[in-house]
């Protein structure tokens, strides 16, 4: 991150987040954003201002200078919305909407996929509407979002893929919607222009704490890891360890991805960048294909007026792919692991002689045809339950890869969301890291040695701390937070080694 920016070091600036409160005892906000230096590379960092005015000021700042940004490299996105017909909210709703549709097949990290649109109209249907909808755009207030919120926790559930209970709505769904009209809003000031204030800059909704996924331990990985028999589920366990991706990046992999520089003596990387997914013909036709990069010839039907087609769908911008983002460096053993399973294939290949479909797929069935999700995770359920493992998905080990990277590169969390293609750090830290009880337990214990070593005189050299007492370290290990931990761990170390360096 480096140190603080002086507006004369930054050239342009490219985008923010979301403001977040630093806490719920005074009015302090935090806000990420990107920027340009005087030399064009990439940087982002976080201001910090300690009330609501000031962040509001900021803000302003820099939704102008992005707007100047777009403006100058011709990237606002051109939206087929007629504006004059956009006054109410509801209008403006359905035409984001329609927005995020394009905004998913050019990689944007703000797009709706066609599962995430299907949800996402059916809360605009449901809830938003109902609350928010008949509201004039450029009438509605703070104080009106604020009521709204409150309101819309005393509707009932609607019907969806389970029927309806009788209870409220949830502080989840009432949260999701937050964020839906949120980046409506945004969209209407920024793009559309529409209204010169975004009535929900300020209004805060509580978010409900998400439970941690399951995921194993190193020893419990370990076991599993050295009872896979299976050299092609070996080497999807080992991707999704090595890559710190999702699964559908994983299965779209292709041979043409991996660049094996082994015999070069360069580092050997991989290109993540698409994803396998499913997408309906009705949603292909209606955005043009774009973002699709392959439709596979399978169909997989649910039902015959809803087929479903596999596909590979971009994940990243053109600029992204252009800066290099889409490359993750794999350590030899990787590259190794890969030759092996390319002569399995190739058998395959034989065998299956010209029924063999070649689609260039590193991870398929013995005739060529791509593996779903589902089959995946049937492999990797059918390796651990005979083994007696906690119960977990495929999708656990790209938290446990998280973990151990964080552990490996000593919490560099800008390198680590390199190769998750997280913008936000708070994100790695907040939904994947899973700090582990023996690096706190270690922590606390080196915060022994500190304090029986800062705590000495010359006078009382027999006053000293047994770290051999169990009960000591735990009451210390629970003092010890988890997301403090390592730079704790760190200045214990530094404090116990300068003390020491004079005897």
């Amino acid at each position: 991150m480096g140190r603080k920016p002086k507006k004369k070091d930054i050239a342009e600036y490219l985008w923010h987040s979301e403001p977040t409160k630093i806490n719920a005892t005074n009015d302090n906000w935090r806000i990420r954003y990107g920027y340009l230096d005087s030399e064009g590379k990439e940087h982002q960092t976080t201001e910090t201002v300690n009330n609501e005015r000031a962040k509001n000021q900021f803000l302003s700042y820099l939704l102008l200078r992005e707007k100047e940004h777009k403006a100058a490299k011709g990237t606002t996105v051109a939206s087929k919305v007629d504006k004059t017909e956009i006054e109410t909210v509801e209008q403006l709703l359905y035409a984001y909407a329609e927005h995020t549709k394009y905004l998913h097949t050019i990689g944007d990290r703000y797009g709706w996929d066609e599962g995430t649109y299907r949800a996402n109209i059916g809360k605009i249907r449901n809830y938003i509407v109902p609350v928010f909808g008949s509201f004039p755009i450029w009438k509605i207030t703070r104080v009106d979002m604020r009521q709204g919120f409150k309101d819309m926790l005393q509707l009932p559930q609607a019907n969806g893929n389970h029927k309806a209970n009788g209870a409220r709505v949830s502080q989840r769904t009432v949260y999701d919607c937050k964020k839906i009209i949120s980046r409506a809003f945004k969209y209407a000031t920024d793009d559309l222009e529409l209204i010169t204030e975004n009535p929900m800059l300020g209004v805060t909704v509580k978010q409900p704490k998400s439970s941690r996924r399951e995921v194993w331990t190193e020893e419990q990985f370990n076991f599993a890891y050295d009872n896979c028999s299976d050299p092609q589920l070996k080497l999807l366990i080992s991707l999704m360890v090595a890559l710190s991706s999702r699964i559908g990046e994983c299965l779209a992999l292709t041979w043409s991805d991996v660049y094996d520089n082994e015999d070069k003596h360069e580092p050997s990387y991989i290109r993540n960048y698409k994803e396998l997914t499913y997408r309906t013909e009705k949603f292909i036709k209606e955005t043009n294909g774009r973002g699709i990069l392959k439709v596979f010839d399978q169909v997989r039907s649910t039902r015959p007026d809803a087929k479903r087609r596999a596909v590979f769908h971009v994940t990243k911008t053109e600029k992204e792919i252009e800066a290099k983002t889409d490359r993750i460096y794999i350590a030899p053993e990787v590259i190794f692991m890969f030759r092996d399973y390319r002569l399995v294939q190739n058998q395959h290949k034989q065998l299956a002689g010209d029924s063999y479909i070649d689609d260039d797929l590193i991870f398929a069935h013995e005739d060529g045809t791509h593996i779903s999700s589902q089959y995946a995770d049937d492999m990797f359920r059918s390796l651990y339950e005979p083994l007696g493992l906690p119960k977990v998905d495929l999708y656990s080990l790209r938290h446990f890869s998280i973990t151990k990277k964080l552990d490996y590169n000593k919490h560099d969390y800008v390198s680590l969301a390199k190769d998750t293609a997280h913008r936000q750090l708070s994100t790695i830290q907040d939904y994947y890291e899973t700090p582990e009880d023996s690096v706190r337990i270690d922590t606390a214990k080196a915060i022994g040695k500190f304090l029986s070593r800062s705590g000495k005189s010359d006078s009382e050299s027999k006053a000293t701390i047994s770290l051999a007492d169990e009960d000591f370290a735990k009451k210390l290990e629970e003092v010890a937070s988890d997301s403090a931990g390592k730079q704790m761990l760190e200045f214990a170390i530094a404090m116990y080694e300068k003390n020491n360096s004079g005897n």
